[in-house]
């Protein structure tokens, strides 16, 4: 069965609807990071809230990134990500990643841990390496093994 195709304006439409609902569904919301550049140091980040939980043995994630990302550009297997899971007060963190903005890391506090960014005042963070990747359907999707215990923190 294959869906039909909906063009012209009434796209539009329903893509806000669908935007305007899934923006609504609670999740969790982090900011993807990798390092690049000749040296790799040079911090990259896109916001994500399409990620979760893949196997326990060995620990995995799965993201998910659009395809016209500029970070999952960068990416190929062997990467390094982090995954800076937000805390709620980090509203205006969550959506400068998710902007166009070109040094998203400019004024922020990071280190680098584990091969890519960790964002200070992260709730959770992860540095999984080594992704393994989905040829892309519609979305194309990693899964990196965790290399280290992801460190979490209490929200007050």
């Amino acid at each position: 069965m294959s869906a039909a195709r909906v063009e012209g304006p009434v796209l539009s439409d329903l893509q806000e609807g669908f935007r305007d609902a899934m923006g609504s569904v609670a999740a969790a919301v982090s900011v993807v990071t990798t390092l690049s550049g000749p040296s790799g140091d040079r911090p990259h980040g896109a916001t994500v809230s399409a990620f979760t939980s893949l196997s326990m043995d060995p620990p995995m994630l799965l993201v998910s990134l659009q395809e016209t990302s500029r970070l999952l550009a960068l990416l190929t297997p062997g990467s390094h990500l982090g995954v800076n899971v937000l805390a709620a007060h980090q509203r205006d963190l969550a959506l400068r990643f998710a902007s166009r903005r070109e040094d998203r890391f400019g004024d922020l506090d990071w280190v680098p841990r584990d091969g890519s960014p960790a964002l200070a005042g992260a709730h959770a963070g992860s540095a999984p390496g080594s992704p393994g990747w989905c040829p892309p359907a519609t979305t194309p999707s990693c899964w990196p093994t965790c290399s280290r215990r992801p460190a979490a923190s209490r929200l007050r």
